[in-house]
């Protein structure tokens, strides 16, 4: 095999590239042998964890938001307090 080919991988990752991706069969058949309704259960509660993570981020990123917009506006008050007293 050439070591000089043009490609912008390295030849390490070339060589992962031919690689096959190994499918879980058991997987597959155990998908197979459930029922519509327990497909449907589990895309649904796969769908309401990943919003249920998702409100739980925004969440965070607000209070977090909220905590940052207080303790400068705090920060701005005792730094003007200070001038104005001449400091």
């Amino acid at each position: 095999m050439c070591r000089h080919t043009f490609s912008p991988f390295p030849y390490s990752l070339q060589y992962l590239a031919y690689f096959r991706v190994v499918e879980n069969d058991l997987f597959k058949q155990d998908w197979r042998s459930r029922k519509k309704k327990q497909i449907f259960q589990y895309i649904v509660l796969k769908w309401s964890l990943v919003l249920l993570i998702g409100l739980l981020t925004g969440v965070v990123g607000f209070f977090n938001n909220l905590a940052v917009e207080n303790i400068a506006g705090f920060k701005l008050l005792l730094t003007s307090d200070l001038m104005l007293k001449g400091r």
